[in-house]
């Protein structure tokens, strides 16, 4: 699978929310998933498609009534960093974001005229 793939199944599996809350989190029991991401009938193939790639465990505890716990692995960790800088950019900087909703488009060239910006090439 191609790592463009990786990433629309991630997106389609809705597995951001899922990295953002163990990031923020920690380890927790996976009905704290379910409290608090989805609980949806697909959260199960949802987790172990994680797992599958790498990005959380999953390991039961069989002191606590077969309780399953969830953390990040290490390369779960650094992709849900990187999602937790994205939405934190997101979150304190509405202005850029309106500006490229309004006008269907993202800015070029920062401050470059219009002679400037047709000249480059």
């Amino acid at each position: 699978m191609s790592e463009d793939n990786d990433f629309r199944q991630l997106e389609v599996k809705n597995a951001f929310s899922v990295l953002l809350y163990l990031y923020k989190s920690g380890k927790v029991q996976k009905t704290g998933i379910y409290e608090n991401v989805s609980y949806t009938s697909t959260m199960p193939t949802k987790l172990k498609y994680l797992e599958e790639r790498g990005y959380i465990t999953m390991a039961s505890n069989k002191f606590e009534n077969n309780t399953i716990h969830v953390e990040l692995t290490d390369l779960g960790r650094s992709i849900a960093k990187k999602l937790r800088e994205i939405e934190l950019l997101i979150s304190s900087d509405h202005t850029a974001f309106n500006e490229i909703s309004e006008e269907g488009k993202m800015p070029t060239n920062h401050g470059a005229s219009s002679e400037q910006r047709d000249s480059v090439g």
